[in-house]
């Protein structure tokens, strides 16, 4: 995946887990963009992926499951 982009999340760490659901709004977007299924977390952000540049926003939630310390 050639682009990604990253949302900060404070006191988010690399151990958590992100799951991201779209608004059915944006489905179309991100499947004509090849957005990935996979999110990685870091220390303080997520990332998402994509195979190119989506043509318009990109909207949803994110829901954080806390990972081992």
């Amino acid at each position: 995946y050639k682009y990604y982009f990253e949302i900060a999340v404070t006191n988010l760490t690399a151990n958590d887990v992100v799951n991201v659901n779209l608004a059915l709004s944006s489905i179309a977007t991100a499947e004509d963009c090849g957005l990935c299924q996979t999110v990685q977390s870091f220390s303080g952000k997520f990332r998402v992926y994509a195979k190119s540049i989506p043509s318009a926003t990109i909207t949803g939630e994110f829901y954080i499951l806390a990972g081992e310390s």
